[in-house]
């Protein structure tokens, strides 16, 4: 068997290197034109804005409010049942998501999960878990 050149071989790792970088970024970008929720495999981010006790389409519970950020960027990619993580909070675990609410410019702004948060609220706007991920997957 012939051995390849030296130019041949630097060829082969910068066009590997190239191709593994090009599966890596699929891999972890979001699916924009996916059918369900558009979620990339390691899911897709959003910030906890502030939680309250609310009624919204006829659901009650505690609901979480996203930052205006993580609205447009969650819009039209979140649907009833989808698996969450909370990180960083005081309830951190895996939920679903039981209902969603769209505000006023159509994005999403706030879900209920499912369980209910294992948290009671000490106003209507409680920012006690502001800055808190939730990952949708």
């Amino acid at each position: 068997m012939q051995e390849l050149s030296r130019g041949t071989k630097i060829l082969l790792i910068v066009s590997s290197i190239i191709g593994l970088g090009g599966i890596v970024y699929y891999l972890i970008s979001e699916k924009k034109d996916s059918g369900k929720s558009g979620i990339s495999v390691f899911g897709i981010k959003g910030i906890i804005d502030y939680v309250g006790q609310y009624k919204i389409n006829g659901q009650s519970g505690v609901w979480i409010h996203f930052d205006s950020e993580s609205r447009i960027k969650l819009k039209g990619k979140v649907q009833r049942g989808d698996k969450v993580t909370l990180k960083n909070t005081a309830v951190d675990d895996v939920y679903s998501v039981a209902g969603t609410w769209i505000d006023g410019n159509g994005n999403l702004g706030a879900v209920l999960l499912n369980p209910n948060l294992p948290y009671t609220p000490k106003s209507q706007k409680d920012t006690t878990l502001k800055g808190g991920q939730i990952i949708f997957k």
